[in-house]
């Protein structure tokens, strides 16, 4: 009797083939950039609510160790400064701020 390699059971395979369907990407990416005091912050931000990538109420972020001593302190980070992601991961907020001026 021949077996098919569909047939054949195997662990490895069937964990090797469900974490390949994960995708450690967002299925939307929304970037905004801007230069400075151009209001890109605030749609950052304004998208990051309304798509659910971020709380309305800002989020705790744990600041690093710095060189005058402060240890790392926690802050609630009210605007998208970076980026936000939903927390099911379908939607990811990205913020680029450029600098003024002619280069």
């Amino acid at each position: 009797v021949a077996f098919a390699p569909s047939q054949y059971y195997s662990p490895i395979h069937e964990s090797i083939s469900s974490a390949s369907r994960q995708s450690i990407l967002s299925k939307r990416i929304i970037t905004v950039f801007g230069t400075e005091s151009s209001g890109s912050t605030f749609l950052a931000t304004t998208l990051g609510i309304a798509s659910g990538a971020f709380p309305p109420n800002g989020t705790y972020v744990t600041l690093k160790n710095d060189r005058y001593n402060n240890p790392g302190r926690t802050i609630v980070e009210r605007v998208v400064a970076r980026s936000a992601r939903s927390p099911d991961g379908d939607i990811e907020i990205q913020h680029l701020s450029l600098p003024w001026g002619y280069w």
